[in-house]
C-alpha cells in the first residue's frame, strides 16, 4: 500500500498529467455516484484520464476561501486524488458513500454558517464592552506577576474575564478558517500565480486601506487586515516554494513541519528574529496611539502571538481533509453499533480535552490567558469542528441567518469601529438618544447594509482591476494604484505645508482627481471593452463568406461607431454625478459638524465651562432580567417581584446649548482619566469637603477602595496617591489663610519666602515653604476649597471676619499669580456644598453653620476675586442641593454625591489641562516600547511542533484522536490505522 487507508493500489501503466505546478500519476476514481446537481467531468491530458464532481450550480460556492470567493470547484475526491500520487498505479477508492459540497466534513456552508456565528458575537462583545466587565474575584496577586504587568493586575489584567477569552478564541477560529480556505485551494488547483496573490491581498486590504487613508488611523488599528494578509502570504510561501514537492508523498508535509519550525523559531523562543524581520514594516512609533498604544512593533507582535498557531492548525487540517472525508463516510458505511462506539470515542477524547482546557486556561485572568491562548486554542476549535461533522444530517444542515451575516464578516469587522461604535470604537455610536434598543438595532441595520455595500463594491473593483490570470496586468495595476497613492500623499503634503486645508480646497482637489481617474480608467479599458463585448455574434451557419464577411463589417463599425460617437451629455454626466455627490457630502459634512456630531469625543472647549456645573439627579431603574440572572447566578439572591429603587445618577442637562458648541458631556473611564493625567500632577487644597473630592478623583482613576474608613489613617493630615505617572496630592488647609500659605509653596521662584501663618492649624514658617517650594513639581492642576471652617471658627466677631476678608483677598492673590504668571498652572474654586441644617448636630454649627450662613460665605469669597482668579469654578451646591437630606451630618455626603462633582472636573480638564504637543512629542522622544519576545513559550511551542508531527505524519486532521476509531473497528476500514483492531 501507498500508506494505510482504504483504498487498494494496483498495478499499471505508468501514465502522467501536469496539472498546476505539479506532477501528477494517471488516476481513476470510482464508486463514485452521480448526484443531483453534480455531474461527473473527465479532465483529459494525452492519455490520462480524471474524473471529479463538477460544481452543482453557477451560483454555488464550492470552496470557502474565507476571505475570496472563487469559482473553482474543490471536491474531495480531487483533493484525495492530488493527495494519493502513485507512479506506477492505479487508485480504486472502495464503494462508500460519495459526498457532495453541501454534505462533505466542513463545507463552505458551514464555515460561512461559523463565520457568521463568530462576527455575533463578537459584536455583542463590542456593543456591551464585555471586555471591562469583572464577574469573577483577581485571581492572584499583582505580586505574582512580572514587574510591568504588576500596576494593572487589580484593574484589567487581574481579573477573570471569560467574554475576552471567548474573543480570542473566535480570532483564532477565524485565522484557522484563513488557512484552511487558502491551502484548501492552493493545494487542489495549483494556482500559485501572481493575480491570486494581488487579487487576495487587494481583497483582504481594500477596505482596511480606504479606512486609513480616508480617517488618518494606524494600518494596525485594523488588525484583522494584517493579520490575515500575513498568515495568507504565510500559506502561499509554504505552497509556492519547492512547489513541485507538493504532489509527492511526503514533500508537501515535510515543507510544512519546516513552517512548523519557522513558527516556533519566530515566536516561541526569544532569539530577536521576530524584532528583524519586523522593524522595516514596524519599525518606529510612539506610545499611547489609537490601535497601538504601547508602540506598532509590540502591537503587532502581541496581536500575531495570541494566534500565531491557528492558521498552522487551519492548514494541517485541509490536507488532511480528504482523509478525514473518507474515513468518516467509511465509518458510517458500517452498523450502527462499531459507527457509534469508535465515534464515541473520538468525541469522548476530544470532550475530555475540552474539560481540560475550560478548567485550566480559560479560566485564567487576562494577562496569564494571553500567554496560553496560542497553545491551548486549537482544542476548542477541533472540538466544534469534529460535532459539526459527526453525522451526515449535521453535514448538510446549516443556519441561513448565520451564514448570511459570515458571507460579510470582514466588512463587519472594519466598520463596526466606526458604524456600530463611533470615535474609533471607544464609544457607542448613538443616533436616538435615550432608545438604546432601538439605537441597537438601528445601527445593526446600517452596518449590515454598509458591509455589504462595501463587500459589492471590493468585489468588482477586484474583477476589474485584477482579472484572473493575467499576472503581467495584475502587476500593472498594482504598480497603478501605488503611485496614485503616493501622489495623492504628495498632494495632501504640500496643502499642509502651504496652510491650504480647507473644505474648499478638499472638495476642489478630489473633484479634479476623481475626473482624471475616471477619464483614465475609461481610456484603459476602452479597448479591451470593445474587443470583447461590441463584436457582432458569428453565424453557425453564415450563407457565404463575403456577405459574412461584409455584415461583420457592418456591425462592428456601426458598434464602434456608437461608441466612438458619444453626445457630449453621456461623456460629461459621469463627472457631473460625481461633482454632485461630493458637493452633496461636503454640505451633509458641515451641517453634521455644526450640529456637534464631530465632537462625541473631541475634547470641550473652554466655552463649556459655563454649562458644565448644570445637571441634575435622575433615577435609573437597574430592573431588567440580565441584571437579576446575573445577580442569582453570581451571588445566589432571591428573586424578586417587585423592582427596588436605585440611586439616583447624575447627568447633565445643557439642552438649550447650541449643537455647534460641541458640549457634550459624559461620564469619564477610568482609563480615559489616566490617560489624560499621564506625568500630569494635580493638587487638591482645602477642607474636609475637597478631601472627599480628592478621595472621588481617585475614584474616578482607578482606585476604587479610596475615601474608604480607616482609622489607623489621622483625619486632619495630608495625602499622597500615585498612579504610575501621575501624582495626586491632598493638602489639608481648612481656612482660608492655610489655603494661601499652601498655594504659595507652588510659586515658581523657589527664593520667595512664604510668611508664617498665625491662624489655626497655619501653614508652615517660610524657611519650610520655600525649601518646600524649590523641590516640588510645579502642577498641572489646583484644585483649592473651603468657607465652611471659616464659617465656623473665624466667623464670630467684626475682628474675624476682617482677618478673614484679608486672607480670602490674599488667597486670590495666590490663585491669580499661579494662573496668570508664568507657570501656566489651572487652577479651580471648589463653592462650598449645600448644607442640611437640621443634621448639623451641635447649636453652635446650626448657627454659624447654617445654609443661610454658608451662602454668605459664598458671596464673600465671591465679592473678594476669588472665583474670579480662578481658572475653573466647580459649583458644590449644584450637585449636593438636590441631595441635601442625605448629608448625614449636615456637611459631608455619600461618595456617590462626590464622585459626580469628580465627573464635572473630569469633564473640564479638557480646557483646564490641554493635550500639550510639547509634552506629545517629548512623550513620544522618550518612549520606550516593550521589547516583543517575551510572551513566547518554549516548552508549550515543543508540544505544538509533537501534535503538528502526527498532524502531518500521520495524517489526521485531529491531531491523533481520530486514531481512537480504530480500537473498535477490524480489517482495513479506517481511513487511518489499517488495519485497526
Amino acid at each position: 500500500a501507498h500508506f494505510k487507508c482504504t483504498v487498494l493500489l494496483l498495478p499499471s501503466g505508468t501514465n502522467k498529467v501536469t496539472r498546476g505546478s505539479g506532477v501528477m500519476s494517471g488516476v481513476s476514481l470510482s464508486g463514485s455516484k452521480k448526484t443531483a446537481g453534480a455531474s461527473l467531468v473527465s479532465h483529459r491530458t494525452g492519455g490520462t484520464t480524471l474524473t471529479g464532481i463538477s460544481e452543482h450550480s453557477a451560483v454555488e460556492k464550492t470552496l470557502d476561501d474565507v476571505l475570496l470567493d472563487d469559482e473553482e470547484t474543490v471536491t474531495p475526491e480531487q483533493m484525495l486524488a492530488n493527495h494519493h500520487r502513485i507512479a506506477n498505479g492505479k487508485l480504486v477508492v472502495r464503494k462508500v458513500a460519495s459526498p457532495t459540497i453541501d454534505d462533505d466534513v466542513c463545507n463552505p456552508h458551514q464555515t460561512y454558517e461559523w463565520r457568521g456565528i463568530m462576527s455575533i458575537l463578537f459584536l455583542a462583545y463590542q456593543i456591551t464592552d464585555a471586555g471591562s466587565y469583572v464577574p469573577a474575584a483577581i485571581s492572584g496577586s499583582p505580586d505574582e506577576l512580572d514587574e510591568d504587568a504588576a500596576t494593572d493586575a487589580l484593574g484589567r489584567w487581574g481579573t477573570i474575564n471569560h467574554y475576552y477569552n471567548l474573543v480570542r478564541l473566535c480570532v483564532s477560529a477565524f485565522l484557522f478558517l484563513t488557512g484552511y480556505g487558502h491551502a484548501s485551494y492552493f493545494y487542489a488547483t495549483g494556482d500559485t500565480g501572481l493575480s491570486r496573490v494581488l487579487r487576495v491581498l487587494f481583497r483582504i486590504n481594500a477596505g482596511a486601506a480606504f479606512l486609513c487613508l480616508t480617517l488618518g488611523n494606524r494600518y494596525i488599528f485594523y488588525n484583522a487586515a494584517p493579520l490575515h494578509s500575513y498568515f495568507f502570504l504565510g500559506v502561499y510561501a509554504t505552497f509556492r516554494l519547492r512547489r513541485e514537492l507538493n504532489y509527492t508523498k511526503f514533500g508537501l508535509r515535510l515543507k510544512m513541519l519546516a513552517c512548523a519550525a519557522g513558527v516556533f523559531l519566530l515566536w516561541d523562543v526569544d532569539l530577536g528574529l521576530f524584532r528583524t524581520l519586523h522593524s522595516p514594516f514596524f519599525g518606529g512609533g510612539p506610545g499611547g496611539a489609537t490601535g497601538a498604544p504601547h508602540g506598532p512593533m509590540w502591537e503587532w507582535y502581541y496581536r500575531s502571538h495570541l494566534h500565531h498557531w491557528a492558521s498552522f492548525v487551519g492548514m494541517v487540517y485541509a490536507l488532511n481533509r480528504p482523509v478525514t472525508s473518507l474515513c468518516a463516510r467509511k465509518l458510517e458505511a458500517l452498523n450502527n453499533a462499531v459507527q457509534w462506539t469508535s465515534k464515541g470515542a473520538v468525541a469522548f477524547a476530544l470532550l475530555s480535552a475540552l474539560g481540560v482546557w475550560s478548567l485550566g486556561p480559560f479560566r485564567m485572568s487576562k494577562f496569564a490567558y494571553n500567554g496560553a491562548h496560542p497553545y491551548f486554542g486549537f482544542i476548542p476549535l477541533l472540538c466544534y469542528l469534529y460535532l459539526r461533522n459527526l453525522t451526515p444530517r449535521l453535514r448538510s444542515r446549516s443556519v441561513g441567518l448565520f451564514k448570511a451575516v459570515g458571507f460579510y464578516s470582514l466588512e463587519l469587522y472594519l466598520l463596526h469601529h466606526h458604524v456600530f461604535l463611533a470615535g474609533d470604537a471607544q464609544a457607542v455610536m448613538v443616533l436616538l438618544p435615550g432608545y438604546p434598543k432601538v439605537n441597537v438595532a438601528l445601527a445593526t441595520c446600517l452596518l449590515l447594509f454598509l458591509a455589504r455595500c462595501l463587500k459589492t463594491l471590493t468585489a468588482v473593483l477586484t474583477s476589474m482591476l485584477l482579472p484572473r490570470n493575467d499576472d503581467g496586468k495584475c502587476l500593472r495595476t498594482a504598480v497603478i494604484l501605488s503611485g496614485t497613492v503616493g501622489a495623492y500623499y504628495g498632494v495632501a503634503v504640500a496643502l499642509r505645508s502651504m496652510g491650504m486645508v480647507t473644505m474648499g480646497t478638499l472638495a476642489t482637489v478630489t473633484v479634479i482627481s476623481g475626473v482624471l481617474v475616471y477619464q483614465t480608467v475609461i481610456d484603459v479599458t476602452w479597448m479591451e471593452y470593445r474587443a470583447t463585448y461590441l463584436q457582432p455574434p458569428q453565424r453557425k451557419n453564415p450563407p457565404s463568406s463575403r456577405g459574412n464577411k461584409k455584415s461583420v463589417s457592418l456591425a462592428s463599425a456601426s458598434a464602434m461607431g456608437g461608441a466612438d460617437a458619444d453626445s457630449a451629455v453621456a461623456k460629461i454626466s459621469p463627472p457631473l454625478i460625481g461633482t454632485l455627490a461630493v458637493f452633496l457630502l461636503g454640505l451633509t459634512w458641515r451641517a453634521a459638524a455644526l450640529s456637534g456630531a464631530a465632537t462625541a469625543s473631541s475634547p470641550l472647549p473652554p466655552l463649556c465651562s459655563d454649562l458644565v456645573n448644570d445637571g441634575s439627579w435622575t433615577q435609573v431603574s437597574p430592573c431588567s432580567e440580565y441584571h437579576r440572572g446575573r445577580t442569582r447566578r453570581e451571588y445566589g439572591t432571591g428573586s424578586y417581584h417587585d423592582c427596588m429603587d436605585s440611586p439616583p445618577v447624575w447627568g447633565w442637562r445643557n439642552v438649550d446649548a447650541p449643537p455647534s458648541m460641541g458640549c457634550r458631556f459624559r461620564y469619564r473611564s477610568a482609563e480615559e482619566l489616566q490617560r489624560k493625567l499621564r506625568r500630569r500632577k494635580a493638587v487638591f487644597v482645602g477642607d474636609t469637603a475637597v478631601r472627599n473630592l480628592f478621595h472621588a478623583a481617585c475614584r474616578a482613576v482607578g482606585d476604587t477602595e479610596s475615601g474608604g474608613y480607616d482609622a489607623a489613617v489621622p483625619l486632619h493630615s495630608d495625602i499622597t496617591k500615585t498612579f504610575g505617572d501621575t501624582v495626586l496630592e491632598y493638602k489639608w488647609a481648612p481656612l482660608a489663610v492655610d489655603a494661601a500659605g499652601k498655594l504659595r509653596e507652588y510659586r515658581p521662584s523657589s527664593s520667595s519666602s512664604a510668611a508664617s501663618s498665625s491662624a489655626k492649624g497655619g501653614a508652615s514658617s517660610s524657611a519650610a515653604g520655600s525649601a518646600a517650594s524649590s523641590t516640588k513639581k510645579i502642577p498641572d492642576l489646583i484644585v483649592a476649597g473651603g468657607g465652611a471652617w471659616d464659617r465656623l471658627h473665624v466667623w464670630a466677631t467684626d475682628e474675624d471676619q476682617e482677618s478673614h476678608k484679608a486672607a480670602v483677598t490674599k488667597l486670590a492673590s495666590e490663585l491669580n499669580r499661579l494662573g496668570g504668571g508664568d507657570t501656566g498652572v489651572s487652577t479651580a474654586w471648589f463653592v462650598p456644598t449645600a448644607v442640611n441644617t437640621r443634621a448639623l448636630n451641635s447649636e453652635e454649627k446650626r448657627t454659624q453653620m447654617s445654609e443661610e450662613g454658608m451662602e454668605e460665605m459664598r458671596r464673600v469669597y465671591a465679592e473678594l476675586g476669588v472665583e474670579d482668579a480662578a481658572t475653573f469654578v466647580l459649583d458644590g451646591p449644584a450637585f449636593t442641593r438636590e441631595r441635601a437630606d442625605e448629608s448625614y451630618d449636615g456637611v459631608h455626603y455619600p461618595p456617590d454625591v462626590y464622585d459626580a462633582g469628580a465627573q464635572i472636573l473630569a469633564n473640564a480638564m479638557d480646557w483646564l489641562m490641554p493635550d500639550d504637543d510639547i509634552a506629545a512629542r517629548a512623550e513620544e522622544e522618550a518612549f520606550r516600547p516593550p521589547r516583543p519576545g517575551g510572551m513566547g513559550n518554549p516548552f508549550l511551542g515543543t508540544m505544538m511542533l509533537c501534535f503538528a508531527f502526527v498532524g502531518l505524519l500521520f495524517f489526521d486532521g485531529y491531531f491523533g484522536f481520530s486514531y481512537l476509531a480504530s480500537l473498535f473497528v477490524r480489517g482495513p476500514v479506517m481511513g487511518i490505522g489499517g488495519g485497526g483492531g
